[in-house]
């Protein structure tokens, strides 16, 4: 599999277990399209991103209604803006998806949204440079995807036992193998 594409499989798990809106940090030929597909006039996406020039590529398919397409400065403005906040009548994401870049940007992302997000989907957790270890620690349920040599995916969450991901996880009749409950 391209090691662009290892989150997909614990992203459509979550995504299959919920309900509600979802937001993306960082955007993606293949998340970003996927959840599009996915997700086009069901359920509200929200794609964040910091480079511009790649933002464009996904230009033709965003709507304010159904999936908006926000270049953001910085992620600390963006998180200031309200940016990362659930939309209206929404009391959680149905799932964060956290991918952005800069890497360094990964850690502050996931302890603001830690607590406003059903289930958080984290990709490259095995890369000890980004700083998730100590913020990974503080979700009670986590599964994490390592059938590939890397990058691995994390689904983690305060409240959802993920059950119903790490079910929705057994691609092909794979068994959930490489799908391993860290807690």
């Amino acid at each position: 599999m391209d090691d662009f594409a290892t989150h997909l499989r614990l992203l459509a798990a979550a995504v299959a277990a919920t309900e509600g809106p979802v937001v993306e940090c960082g955007a993606g030929e293949y998340s970003t399209l996927w959840l599009h597909a996915v997700c086009h006039g069901k359920r509200y996406v929200r794609t964040l991103e910091t480079d511009a020039a790649w933002l464009t590529r996904f230009g033709t398919m965003g709507s304010p209604e159904r999936h908006e397409l926000i270049h953001v400065a910085d992620w600390a403005k963006a998180v200031a803006d309200g940016l990362l906040d659930p939309p209206a009548g929404s009391p959680l994401w149905a799932v964060a998806f956290v991918d952005s870049a800069p890497p360094q940007s990964r850690a502050p992302l996931l302890e603001y949204i830690r607590t406003r997000a059903e289930i958080c989907v984290l990709h490259d957790v095995e890369c000890g440079t980004y700083a998730l270890d100590p913020l990974l620690k503080l979700f009670p349920h986590r599964l994490d995807d390592r059938r590939h040599p890397g990058p691995w995916t994390a689904a983690v969450s305060m409240t959802n036992d993920l059950a119903d991901v790490q079910a929705r996880s057994d691609w092909g009749g794979l068994d959930g193998q490489g799908v391993v409950r860290v807690r």
